[in-house]
């Protein structure tokens, strides 16, 4: 049977936009030397496209599909094969812009990226629900599992989340899972509501740094008290009985695990407080 020539021409049109997108693409090395970015490093990661391939220090090297989005300091990139690659997004110091102002960060980009990988590591030590990380280089990039993220812990605690009562309640309840599951820690460094997602697999934490306070006591903050202008705000939107019923949890895991439960006393109070230390 012979095809007819509209269709001919379409497969063929399609072909050749195949080609000349796989003829556009370019490789790009972001780390010549080990945890040391490129020259113009900024301006490579501004200009990163579907079908770039980008190379690292060690010779690792993957291939752009999209970017999926970016923070102040580091972006995730969707690679071909269906995974998350984060990636600085800056080689020198991290800034971000407040009204006219640029407030600049003592860390750089890499430093951001080696304290989010170092967290990751901290966090699955005490067992907290976050992305799968399935390799890293150390200041250069970590390769994550890519979830599908339905919302975040700000937007479901605002009630913009499309669910129906009954289905909001059980979303609530398997929050307070991932609430019972974060008992070992009293902060978590870089934390707010909109690092806490609702995604395919449930609640996850998805963006911190390496800074994780172990709770030394049962009255030690719970992740959601700690930072009252990260959840405390958004959350009090809440009844009281559901802001309790997660700091409930935790305080019971952490008595079922024999963590200390006492008062501090107004000496280690005030000492804490002047040292800034969770308390």
């Amino acid at each position: 049977m012979s095809v007819g020539l509209p269709v001919f021409w379409r497969f063929l049109c399609i072909g050749l936009m195949a080609l000349g997108a796989i003829a556009s693409a370019d490789t790009y090395v972001l780390f010549a030397e080990p945890g040391k970015p490129v020259p113009e490093y900024d301006q490579i990661v501004d200009k990163l496209k579907a079908g770039d391939e980008v190379v690292f220090s060690n010779g690792d090297r993957f291939t752009i599909k999209r970017w999926l989005g970016a923070g102040k300091a580091t972006g995730i990139l969707e690679t071909s094969d269906g995974r998350a690659l984060r990636i600085p997004l800056l080689a020198g110091p991290v800034w971000k812009q407040t009204g006219k102002h640029q407030i600049y960060y003592s860390a750089t980009g890499p430093e951001f990226m080696a304290a989010f990988i170092a967290g990751h590591a901290r966090l699955a030590q005490f067992a907290i629900p976050a992305p799968e990380m399935y390799q890293s280089l150390e200041s250069e990039y970590a390769l994550m599992e890519k979830l599908e993220v339905r919302f975040s812990l700000s937007r479901f605690a605002l009630g913009l989340h499309g669910l129906s009562p009954a289905d909001r309640a059980k979303v609530f309840e398997e929050l307070v899972e991932f609430a019972r599951q974060t008992w070992r820690v009293s902060d978590i460094g870089d934390l707010g509501n909109r690092q806490v997602l609702y995604t395919s697999r449930g609640w996850k934490l998805v963006d911190h740094n390496a800074d994780v306070t172990v709770a030394a006591r049962v009255g030690s903050p719970a992740i959601f008290a700690r930072r009252w202008y990260d959840f405390g705000g958004t959350l009090f939107l809440w009844s009281r009985a559901e802001r309790q019923r997660l700091t409930d949890v935790i305080a019971a895991e952490r008595r079922a695990h024999g963590v200390p439960d006492r008062k501090l006393s107004c000496r280690e109070y005030l000492l804490a407080f002047w040292n800034g230390t969770p308390l």
